[in-house]
């Protein structure tokens, strides 16, 4: 038996239908990392903006406001936001704090500074 068939096997034992199914999704998500079949369920991210962006679900931005798309959503837009760009999907630039933003709808100015001063 090869190895990824007794990682089902123990995943399956552990978790529910449901949770084993969502396992397989964001593990094939991973591999659509760059490229246009992302879907929006892995993380991608540098580091540094792991606060920012591993928390959008209960998400609200400076002024209050609940975040205006669901959270794998607005993965899904900033990831092919990086990549329409050219930019590297795990990098740190002003640029990808500038996307960020945008799909966040924050002031970038107050982003940038944040993270880039």
């Amino acid at each position: 038996m090869n190895t990824e068939a007794i990682e089902k096997i123990n995943f399956k034992t552990h978790y529910s239908e449901n949770q084993f199914i969502q396992g397989c999704r964001h593990r094939q998500d991973q591999l659509c990392i760059g490229t246009e079949y992302y879907q929006g369920l892995a993380y991608f991210h540098n580091y540094e903006y792991r606060h920012l962006l591993r928390s959008l679900g209960d998400y609200k931005n400076w002024t209050g406001e609940k975040l205006h798309i669901s959270w794998n959503k607005a993965y899904k837009a900033i990831h092919d936001g990086f990549v329409k760009a050219g930019l590297e999907t795990a990098g740190f630039s002003i640029e990808h704090t500038r996307i960020i933003a945008k799909v966040l709808r924050m002031k970038p100015n107050k982003l940038i500074k944040a993270y880039h001063d």
